[in-house]
């Protein structure tokens, strides 16, 4: 964008204003206006919307002292807002965000108008999709924008409908279940009795609810669990679960509670049953390796744990479980192998230098670290004849001051985590255990693996409300959907 005078001696009319050559205009010049030499009225248009759009953002003198200037010649045209969130709407189709994306910041900054606000969260989230699984920072930052600007559009319009049910469904997607539940709580109290949206946002609501309410089962039986308690959890799991036999979140939290307590051919029964209801999950390929590797079937333990390593491609648990089976198993390449991915995915995991003293103890030769690697310098030896403070039942027979040891016979502190399929560091996370893949209720389509049935396209999952869902947020970008893996 540039600015240019128009002659002092000319007169140029946009609209029904005749503009002031004294002051600078906003263009857009297109290869047209370059070719020729000239400037066409659509490229001032253009530039101004383009100004107009950027008020409040990057500092720009000129636009500063002449806005409301720029905003009457906008709108001395007839119909100027409802032309430009048709102009918008056209842009959106046609896949051209960033030009819709400009219009509805103009539109916002000449006019607070709730529709727009709606459009231009909906922009925002074709935007992430955009970034997705390509640059996690501006993933993020479009991804916060959703919010923000559902929100700013809610702080204007108190007794909207329509943002309370964006914000609901928007809450859904993410995880935030108590929010959302309040946004459809707050929608159907204002939504007409004929409004399409109240079945899908009554559908939404009861499963809010059944979140929450597995949510805060689990979170007792994982309390119960994680101070032996285990007949107490046992009985808990064991009164739900007549209710939910073939849901898959239930018996992984079965199986995981009777893995705790020791009952390991009994644990294996409810995770087979999981695994038939959902094959294809980390957290569970991992309780059944620990599970197998307890009843004595290492090999097959092993192999369940390769698969969860496969599968959750950010986890450090599994990489640094499989490297010690590896090691029980005499598999020292392949220990070596499950090193080096732990490095990868996080250099600075704890563990890799306690793993690396097991392997340097087992191995004939010496484990070579990766380039930029400087863990060689590390204090912490293990296979010594004195005390460690790093923590680990080794090979070596000594004692290694951490708080807990996994069913393999060598201890793994990540973060506190259980086997529950949740993660017990938020407030709440989608109570099935699993990703979802199913089509919704509405008839229209979703871009996203986990999609509602609130009767709108959503092209985004992953967004915070910073005042409560911060908690809840799961780390974008990803943005795939994970759980907290168990540690053995």
């Amino acid at each position: 964008m540039d600015y240019i005078r128009i002659p002092p001696d000319s007169t140029l009319v946009i609209g029904n204003f005749t503009l002031d050559p004294s002051i600078p205009l906003p263009v857009i010049r297109t290869e047209e206006d370059k070719k020729n030499g000239d400037v066409a009225i659509a490229s001032i248009k253009a530039g101004l919307i383009n100004a107009i759009s950027h008020k409040g953002g990057l500092k720009d003198d000129i636009l500063d002292e002449n806005f409301d200037y720029y905003k009457d010649i906008i709108l001395s045209e007839e119909d100027a807002i409802k032309n430009m969130l048709l102009a918008a709407k056209v842009r959106i189709e046609k896949k051209d965000f960033e030009n819709a994306e400009t219009l509805l910041k103009a539109v916002l900054n000449l006019e607070k108008i709730e529709e727009a606000f709606i459009m231009l969260s909906t922009v925002y989230g074709y935007r992430a999709k955009e970034y997705e699984n390509k640059d996690e920072k501006m993933y993020d930052g479009y991804d916060s924008l959703i919010l923000e600007t559902l929100k700013a559009g809610y702080s204007v319009f108190k007794d909207s409908v329509n943002l309370p049910f964006e914000l609901g469904s928007f809450h859904f997607r993410e995880g935030n279940f108590e929010l959302a539940e309040n946004y459809f709580e707050t929608f159907l109290k204002r939504a007409d009795d004929d409004d399409v949206r109240r079945k899908p946002a009554e559908k939404l609501l009861q499963k809010c609810k059944k979140h929450i309410e597995d949510e805060d089962n689990v979170s007792e039986i994982y309390d119960l669990v994680m101070t032996n308690r285990f007949d107490e959890a046992e009985e808990k799991v064991k009164k739900l679960y007549k209710s939910h036999e073939n849901d898959y979140q239930y018996n992984l939290l079965y199986g995981w509670t009777l893995r705790n307590a020791k009952k390991f051919d009994e644990a294996q029964g409810y995770l087979m049953k999981a695994l038939k209801l959902d094959g294809h999950d980390a957290e569970l390929y991992n309780e059944l390796s620990l599970v197998e590797w307890e009843i004595g079937d290492k090999q097959r333990a092993k192999e369940y744990m390769s698969l969860a390593v496969d599968i959750d491609d950010e986890s450090t648990i599994y990489p640094s479980n499989l490297a010690m089976m590896c090691f029980e198993l005499s598999d020292i390449e392949e220990a070596e192998k499950a090193i080096y991915l732990l490095i990868e995915r996080d250099k600075n995991d704890p563990y890799i230098k306690m793993l690396v003293d097991v392997y340097n103890q087992l191995s004939k030769d010496k484990f070579v670290y990766p380039d930029g690697f400087e863990g060689e310098d590390d204090e912490h030896e293990c296979g010594c004849d004195h005390h460690h403070e790093h923590g680990h039942e080794c090979e070596c027979g000594h004692h290694h001051e951490h708080d807990h040891e996994c069913e393999c016979g060598h201890h793994h502190e990540h973060d506190h985590e259980c086997g529950c399929g949740h993660d017990h560091e938020h407030d709440h996370e989608c109570g099935c255990g699993h990703d979802h893949d199913h089509e919704c209720e509405c008839g229209h389509h979703h871009e996203h693996d986990h999609e509602c049935e609130c009767g709108h396209h959503h092209d985004h999952e992953h967004n915070t409300e910073h005042e409560k869902a911060q908690k809840t947020s799961k780390s974008k970008t990803t943005q795939k959907s994970q759980k907290k893996p168990t540690k053995k």
